[in-house]
């Protein structure tokens, strides 16, 4: 029996919180590894993610800072992939925000009460991952004496490479997969296997899987040599291979494969391309594999070596050929020695004959033979020498296959999914793709990249404008959705698109280099003189995208991405083509398209509540189809309820189509600071802000301010309306305050230092208009950046670029409780509004100040808004509601005993 593995995730420096879980689950039977922890700080992700990839159960320690961070909802995401939920989310402060982390688990409350707490986490774990894990039978089981075979000893090891196991499951033959499902768990597969005894890698399981075999084999490792000569006293180069067993493997063969490759030809049955080698490399392969698998582990001073002279490769492995007396330094042909060879690693080559390594199938010398064989090529010979078996192999005969020439009939790709059927608009993106289309005969490079925030229909006008144009494009047309902000899974890798795009092209599985600079090179060459249009679709970065290029202008490859890739522009000469949200005009033939019912006045309302977003209309106009008795004036109202707007935009039947998903995509791949400055904005009253703004409501400098917008910027969250001048799509806004659904205190202090941020400067540029009579000091207020205000001219300025902000900033002061700064910013605005005249606005935030002020009983306050309430009926004509504020207003002076507020 063996201890179900647990890990307890927290945020860094919050590992003794997390203790006070780990020690409970320890003492009810669990594993729970790494010291009770796995602690995850912005970089240390991979940490986390690695232990959840091995199939162990995670639970998430839910504080404030943690479920804040990037890393916390990545961990969720992951969790909840595959049909059962291995994340169990444990509340230990009150004010942590759960909601979002927990959406297919119950919470267990440990912050309500404690024991109460652990109980739900114990009984929920308990369900699906019981803390003893059944007995699992091996094919062979092991003794852990010293009687078992070597590498079948067990080692101190209980970690190992979980990436590298589950590749390596993902490789294995049907036949090994019926009795492997990948039901089970890498460590019952690692213990049906032979692999792990009592609690352990043995040292086979090391060499397969550890992340550090040299720790239990010293010299498990391959080095490759290539001489510029006939002997081992001529120039040479040296690398070392280490890792895994397969690592070293499939090192070695390209090893030997950069340096011996001829070219390319098509295959003997179909027109795809081939290696051309030197040396028979599926021998090259097997005997390298063999070395590696049969060599003495036992000596610890000496490794396997690869020798690739000008005449020769030798293949050096340390110990002796068992089963076969061979002479010491006398040549035997291979062949001769075909089936005499005892397996003195039985266990590590039985499981590696499991995969197919790099090409062909199985291992051992009848392939090398056969390899041999079908090539023409000379049969290795064996020789035996001071503790070495060494294999020598020789080249090819010369001129027996020709290089691949560029006119071989390929496979014309045909890849572009479907356009949308409700397209609309855009015209000025269409015309500007069609113009770069006509002078690519004068363009270095095709390459145009479409940005905009989620939701706006980049895919929509790539794939419509592709199928418009494919006919242009006569060599064919690739696609790749490279998964930059897809829920729940990883981004692709530029080696996965290239293989992939490699198939599509007609290159066989089996002649895709390993490297990736080699992928990217043979991409390049089948593109070169072909004309092909490259859509990638949704990429995360510019780094994603560069080694997916041609290297010529013969192709066109058009992007699309929810961050502006302006590395593309600087070192790929990209044209960015900004998406905004439709105009209402356009948003309203959406609509129709979608078969909604043209009522103008709702469907207009419909397109401003859905901020004109395409992916919002098409959820709307989809739910509506839905409901055929429901009126598009029945959705309005439904969507009024800024509560409620984001849920009534998702479809039920499919979770992956909703706004809100959209947004969390883009959000969790922010940096942890820019993830909780885009929260933060949410508490913003206004449209719009500013540097100096932003860094009052995070406590930052204004030039840090200024890079966190920038980086928001970069992934269409803002959107820089004007230099230096900020706003958020309203849904974005709506989103953003659903983030904060539970302020925290430190969220009101934020919007607190941001109101003390518009009452010191609104009180630095009133003083360039003309003077009110009272005089409010804030001079001992908090420090902030003042507006560089010199004149009357620019205090005007300013006070109309913030006016908006001012009043919905009064108007949240007196909302969240803090009238003491409601009444005071509206009276710093007295001298703007004397010189604006705003009346409804005027009325507006005196009203507001006027009730914040009798909420604290705060005499000063109640004269003065009442005064200014008394002059702004009076001026719009107003006299009776002028009177009754004036004479509110000196029967609050009065009450104060103060001669000077009287003659106010």
């Amino acid at each position: 029996m063996g201890r179900q593995p647990v890990h307890v995730v927290c945020a860094e420096g919050e590992e003794a919180l997390a203790e006070q879980l780990a020690e409970p689950l320890r003492n009810a039977g669990y594993a729970v590894t790494h010291h009770g922890t796995v602690a995850v700080g912005e970089s240390l992700v991979g940490t986390a993610a690695k232990a959840l990839a091995s199939g162990a159960p995670i639970v998430l320690c839910a504080t404030t800072r943690a479920v804040g961070s990037a890393w916390a909802h990545q961990i969720a995401n992951a969790g909840h992939s595959g049909g059962v939920n291995r994340v169990f989310v444990v509340q230990m402060e009150r004010q942590a925000y759960v909601d979002q982390l927990a959406i297919r688990t119950k919470v267990a409350r440990f912050c309500d009460d404690p024991a109460a707490g652990l109980r739900e986490l114990h009984d929920a774990l308990a369900k699906h991952f019981p803390p003893e894990q059944a007995e699992l039978s091996s094919e062979s089981p092991q003794q852990t004496s010293s009687k078992a075979q070597y590498l079948d000893q067990q080692t101190s090891l209980t970690t190992f490479d979980v990436e590298a196991l589950q590749h390596f499951r993902g490789e294995v033959r049907d036949e090994v997969a019926a009795r492997y499902p990948a039901a089970l768990s890498p460590w019952e597969f690692l213990e049906r296997a032979g692999l792990w005894v009592d609690g352990g890698l043995t040292r086979t399981g090391a060499l397969l899987f550890g992340k550090s075999p040299l720790s239990v084999c010293s010299a498990a490792m391959v080095k490759c040599v290539r001489y510029f000569g006939l002997d081992r006293a001529d120039q040479r180069e040296i690398e070392t291979f280490e890792g895994t067993i397969t690592d070293q493997i499939v090192a070695a063969r390209e090893f030997v494969a950069r340096h011996v490759r001829r070219g390319e030809r098509p295959s003997d049955d179909q027109a795809e391309a081939v290696g051309v080698y030197d040396y028979p490399m599926i021998a090259v392969r097997e005997i390298i594999a063999n070395a590696l698998v049969h060599r003495d582990y036992s000596t610890v001073d000496s490794c396997v070596h690869v020798r690739l002279f000008e005449d020769r490769l030798e293949i050096s492995s340390p110990g002796s050929w068992l089963g076969r007396d061979l002479p010491a330094g006398n040549e035997r042909n291979l062949a001769d020695l075909d089936g005499q060879s005892i397996k003195r690693n039985f266990r590590l080559a039985h499981v590696l004959s499991w995969v197919r390594l790099v090409e062909g199938e199985g291992s051992g010398i009848p392939s090398a033979l056969r390899d041999c064989k079908n090539t023409g090529s000379r049969i290795p010979t064996v020789v035996q020498e001071q503790m070495f078996i060494t294999v020598t192999l020789r080249p090819r005969p010369p001129g027996d296959v020709s290089v691949i020439s560029s006119d071989v009939k390929r496979p014309v790709p045909a890849a572009l999914p479907p356009a949308p059927a409700s397209f609309v608009g855009r015209q000025r993106e269409l015309a500007a793709l069609d113009e770069m289309l006509a002078e690519r005969e004068h363009s270095s490079s095709l390459l145009a990249v479409l940005t905009g925030t989620a939701g706006v229909g980049k895919s929509a006008l790539a794939l419509t404008w592709a199928h418009r144009v494919e006919h242009e494009f006569p060599d064919g047309q690739l696609y790749a959705s490279l998964r930059g902000f897809d829920s729940g899974r990883e981004p692709l890798t530029p080696g996965e698109v290239l293989t992939s795009m490699l198939k599509m092209l007609g290159v066989a599985a089996n002649a895709i280099p390993m490297e990736l600079d080699d992928r990217a090179a043979l991409y390049r060459s089948l593109l070169a003189k072909r004309r092909v249009l490259v859509l990638l679709d949704n990429a995360r970065d510019s780094e994603q995208v560069r080694p997916l290029l041609p290297g010529s202008a013969e192709s066109l490859v058009l992007v699309t991405s929810r961050r502006r890739l302006d590395g593309l522009v600087v070192r790929g000469g990209a044209q960015m083509l900004p998406l905004e949200t439709l105009p209402t005009e356009s948003a309203i033939e959406l609509l129709n398209r979608a078969g909604v019912p043209g009522e103008s006045t709702a469907a207009a309302e419909l397109v401003e509540l859905c901020g004109g977003l395409p992916l919002a209309l098409r959820i709307a106009a989809a739910r509506l189809a839905a409901n055929p008795a429901r009126s598009v004036s029945d959705l309005v109202h439904e969507l009024t309820d800024e509560h409620n707007r984001l849920h009534a935009l998702d479809i039920d039947d499919d979770p992956d189509t909703s706004v809100r998903r959209a947004f969390d995509n883009s959000y969790r791949s922010l940096h942890p600071v820019h993830a909780k400055t885009f929260r933060l904005l949410g508490l913003v009253p206004g449209h719009t802000f500013t540097a100096d703004a932003v860094a009052a409501l995070c406590g930052t400098d204004p030039p840090n301010a200024q890079r966190r917008l920038r980086a928001l910027a970069l992934a269409h969250l803002v959107t820089e309306t004007e230099p230096d001048r900020f706003g958020m799509h309203d849904l974005l806004r709506v989103y953003a305050r659903d983030l904060l659904a539970e302020p925290t205190s430190a969220d009101t202090e934020a919007l607190r230092r941001l109101l003390n941020h518009y009452l010191v400067t609104a009180d630095h540029a009133r003083r360039f208009l003309r003077p009110a009579r009272d005089d409010l000091d804030f001079s001992s207020g908090p420090e902030v950046p003042r507006p560089e205000i010199t004149d009357r001219s620019q205090a005007l300025e300013w006070f109309e670029a913030e006016w908006p902000n001012l009043v919905a900033a009064v108007r949240a002061a007196n909302a969240e409780g803090m009238h003491d700064l409601a009444w005071q910013l509206a009276r710093l605005q007295f001298n703007y509004l004397m010189v604006g005249c705003p009346w409804e606005d005027w009325i507006r935030i005196y009203t507001d100040g006027l009730d914040s002020a009798r909420a604290i009983d705060d005499s000063t306050g109640k004269v003065l808004m009442s005064a200014g309430l008394g002059v702004a009926h009076s001026r719009s004509g107003r006299l009776d509601a002028a009177l009754a504020h004036y004479d509110e207003s000196y029967q609050a002076a009065v009450r104060t005993g103060d001669s000077a507020r009287l003659a106010m």
